[in-house]
């Protein structure tokens, strides 16, 4: 090892240390409610009077993971999170574990941030539901998935199956990269498997909203409707987040019972 790479990697750690200690002093005590003051509970009850929950999900879940527990979802697809070499992406991975409420042991990860969205779900109005986003990786151009440039990688049968094994709870939008080969035979599938929708991130995904291959819209047989998210609107719609929407999404979900 080098002088220089030597003199880099003490550096590192001698940030790492006192951030590693600030981190602590921001533990997350996990409520399953956050206390509210009489006002504030007194409005969300106005506002939830004479509404179905069922008819208006929380439109927005990540589902981060490490791959643990056969999830295949990895929000590190280069390993720099887990060491102090990299200072601040380990960092950032702990936060992201104090803020999902996460066990950080050997194959409990995964499992325990989707213990915690059930957890939050259950503080919600009776009825009321999460969409946890499928994201898939970046692509450029037809060419396969590029670990390097991607932000994260959450696999649509991750996101099918927890909610298949939590149908009241959870709903699952996929995410299909426009450029992929098979995207077409992806979206029939997903759209048979229940996806009640389809997540995009053009700049995370390497998506050009304006290219010509985005048109399929109108022409396509599969019942996608264009509608959400207008973020980044100062960079205007070709850096804008996309989601498309089944026909149908906002019907209220029959409960099932045995």
């Amino acid at each position: 090892m080098n002088r220089f790479r030597r003199r880099l990697l003490a550096g590192g750690f001698a940030l790492a240390a006192p951030l590693a200690g600030s981190l602590r002093g921001l533990h997350n005590p996990c409520q399953v409610q956050l206390p509210l003051d009489q006002a504030v509970a007194a409005l969300l009850r106005v506002v939830w009077k004479g509404s179905d929950p069922r008819r208006y999900p929380d439109f927005h879940g990540h589902l981060p993971g490490t791959g643990g527990s056969g999830s295949g979802s990895r929000i590190d697809l280069n390993s720099r999170m887990e060491t102090l070499f990299h200072p601040m992406p380990h960092a950032r991975r702990l936060l992201a574990h104090n803020a999902g409420c996460v066990h950080d042991a050997l194959g409990r990860v995964d499992g325990s941030y989707v213990e915690r969205m059930l957890n939050r779900v259950e503080a919600l109005p009776p009825g009321a539901s999460l969409l946890l986003f499928a994201f898939d990786r970046f692509h450029d151009g037809n060419g396969p998935p590029d670990a390097d440039r991607s932000s994260f990688h959450t696999p649509n049968v991750y996101a099918r199956r927890l909610a298949e094994r939590h149908p009241l709870a959870l709903l699952w939008p996929a995410s299909i990269h426009s450029c992929c080969h098979d995207c077409f035979d992806e979206l029939a599938a997903a759209v048979a498997g229940g996806a009640r929708a389809v997540k995009w991130l053009p700049p995370a995904m390497g998506i050009d909203p304006s290219s010509p291959l985005m048109l399929v819209r109108e022409h396509s047989p599969l019942p996608f409707d264009f509608v959400v998210e207008r973020q980044l609107a100062s960079q205007g719609h070709r850096f804008a987040p996309a989601v498309f929407e089944t026909r149908g999404f906002f019907a209220p979900r029959e409960r099932k019972t045995a």
